[in-house]
């Protein structure tokens, strides 16, 4: 980028080319590296034919991830910092001197003069002071806490390049998701494979002891990838000192006692009485010697951390896998409908990652209520499948839950609308069919201040809920209190088949008095109320609370029966014990004149 100043504020203006032109170099980089995050044959790689292939391919990733980062580490200069804090010069130096006391004592004055003359002598004196030094309990403990404290600061290491892993792996999975499910089903498996690499600020300081960490909303373990490696790298710590000391104190003895070299100088007869001794002690304390334990240190612990770079990347290959896995088994439908079904795969394309978990529900409720394909296809093509995944909220995916049936729960969204919380609340879905409601009609009803009422009349059938609407809204409640379904239906039925006085008297009556609606309920009765020619008598007569016998109301009813006025069948329901009494006399008055005028045949032989 060429930057050419206009105007006399000149170095504002270089300031600002200057610091574009790095801000551009920077995104470059960005850019660059992100092209560069996975090659072309890992990429291959990783638009495997199965699982076990693409774990292959994202286990080389993570190990090549790691083995790059670790390469950075400066093994040396590590160990060196963990000598300091130790004190590691100060324990070698009073082991030396332990050591030489006790070698000295043990050994005859003309060994340790010999000592002076022979140098296998002098090499054999070397070696039982270093196995003394470094296979005495201090210095064990000394460098296996040493060893632990670099492990620990090596994790931190291996850490943030385990995180260095995530653009690799996730540039993997959409390569063998994206083709076989397309980018949608990538992305959402994707964000959990990029959860697993990250851990939240609050979790910096999260246990290593196994225990798990929050899931996200897909299903991912945030962090887990990290924390799996930070459990792995805690133990290795822990065990890193062993090994260490295990596999370095031979080599250590071996490298001190054969670096020593042999001076025969006696200064006088008195030192001549240590041999060498003294030059062993020197040596063993001196910089150069103590530069070589360091750095065979720093070998071992660089061999111990190499081994278990196969073991990080097993296991967060693993955990990736398991991933993909989890995903699998809680959206299986979606995945094998997008393989097989093209626009079922497309019609996917255009949801967000967020909207998976809906269209798998949605698809598992209508392959529940016995539809096919062609359902899923025909939703699609008419738009109720896009409806139901965008629009429809939670509780009509609880009505097409209990129902099984999506579009009913969607024509229940039409026509409840906001009010779908109290719908399902009151649970109207299960009493009626969404089309026995017009959005006036269901609105009214949910208007009333009595759940009981509602429910009621909500499962009234359509046309009488549209007659019982003509009651105000006080009344209605009343009403659906204190009268079962089958009471307002039959209310209803009165009111559509009475002439206005007898309708008018109905009303009355059953709205003052609700429970009167018991004597008119049965559908025999109504049947008979209707068909009667003075209805309002008829309505009167059962409506009517009677007092006992009242023979001159007795009286008048049956009169309106013989005159043709009331349906008889209504005498049997409003005077069930007369009708009986009337009914037994006139059967024991049949028997006496049959006794009268048919005498038995042997009673008039005998006469005769």
């Amino acid at each position: 980028m060429v930057c050419v100043p206009v105007n006399r504020s000149t170095r504002i203006f270089i300031s600002l080319c200057v610091a574009l032109q790095s801000t551009l170099a920077h995104f470059a980089q960005a850019e660059t590296v992100q092209k560069e995050a996975i090659s072309h044959s890992d990429y291959e790689a990783c638009q495997a034919q199965n699982e076990a292939e693409f774990r292959t391919a994202i286990r080389a990733i993570t190990l090549k991830a790691l083995r790059s980062g670790i390469a950075r580490l400066d093994y040396k200069a590590l160990v060196r910092d963990q000598w300091r804090a130790h004190k590691l010069e100060n324990v070698i130096d009073t082991q030396v001197d332990l050591a030489v006391l006790q070698v000295r004592n043990e050994t005859s004055w003309g060994q340790l003069l010999k000592s002076l003359a022979y140098q296998d002598k002098a090499k054999e004196l070397a070696i039982a002071v270093a196995e003394r030094v470094y296979r005495s309990d201090a210095t064990k403990t000394a460098l296996e806490a040493m060893a632990i404290d670099a492990g620990r600061e090596i994790g931190k290491s291996i850490e943030l390049t385990t995180t260095d892993a995530k653009l690799p792996a996730q540039k993997c999975m959409r390569a063998f998701l994206g083709p076989r499910y397309g980018q949608t089903v990538a992305t959402a498996v994707i964000n959990d494979t990029s959860a697993a690499f990250t851990v939240a600020p609050d979790d910096a300081k999260a246990s290593t002891s196994g225990v798990a960490v929050a899931a996200s909303a897909s299903g991912a373990i945030t962090g887990a990838v990290i924390l799996l490696v930070r459990r792995q790298l805690a133990r290795m710590a822990q065990r890193l000192g062993q090994r260490v000391v295990g596999a370095v104190l031979g080599r250590l003895v071996a490298i001190v006692a054969g670096g020593i070299g042999v001076v025969l100088i006696a200064k006088d007869v008195w030192d001549l009485r240590y041999g060498v001794m003294p030059i062993i002690a020197d040596e063993m304390k001196s910089k150069a010697t103590k530069t070589k334990v360091q750095d065979e240190l720093a070998l071992a612990i660089q061999e111990q951390i190499n081994g278990q770079m196969e073991v990080l990347a097993d296991g967060a290959a693993e955990h990736i896998i398991e991933i993909w896995r989890e995903f699998k088994r809680a959206h299986l439908k979606i995945l094998q409908m997008s393989a097989a079904n093209r626009q079922f795969k497309e019609f996917v394309e255009t949801a967000r990652t967020d909207q998976l978990a809906r269209i798998n529900e949605v698809v598992a409720i209508v392959i529940r209520q016995g539809a096919g394909e062609e359902t899923i296809n025909r939703m699609m093509t008419n738009g109720s499948l896009q409806r139901a995944v965008i629009q429809l909220p939670q509780e009509g995916v609880q009505i097409a839950r209990e129902i099984q049936s999506v579009e009913r729960a969607l024509s229940w969204w039409d026509i409840a609308g906001d009010r779908m919380p109290d719908v399902v609340r009151l649970g109207l879905h299960k009493k009626a069919e969404p089309e026995s409601f017009t959005r006036n009609s269901l609105q009214r009803i949910l208007n009333i201040d009595d759940d009981v009422a509602i429910s009621r009349l909500a499962a009234v059938k359509a046309r009488a809920r549209e007659v019982l609407f003509e009651f105000e809204d006080e009344q209605l409640s009343r009403l659906g209190r204190e009268m079962n379904t089958q009471q307002l239906d039959t209310l209803a039925g009165y009111m559509t088949g009475l002439v206005p006085d007898a309708r008018q008297e109905v009303v009355r009556t059953i709205v003052e008095t609700p429970s009167r609606m018991n004597r008119l309920d049965s559908d025999y009765v109504r049947q008979a109320v209707i068909a009667s020619s003075d209805q309002l008598a008829a309505v009167k007569m059962m409506l009517r609370s009677d007092q006992g016998l009242e023979f001159d109301v007795i009286r008048s009813d049956f009169g309106l029966a013989w005159e043709q006025q009331i349906n008889p069948v209504l005498l049997w329901n409003k005077h069930p014990l007369v009708i009986s009494a009337a009914g037994f006399a006139l059967l024991f008055l049949l028997l006496v004149l049959r006794r009268i005028l048919f005498v038995p045949r042997q009673t008039r032989q005998e006469t005769i």
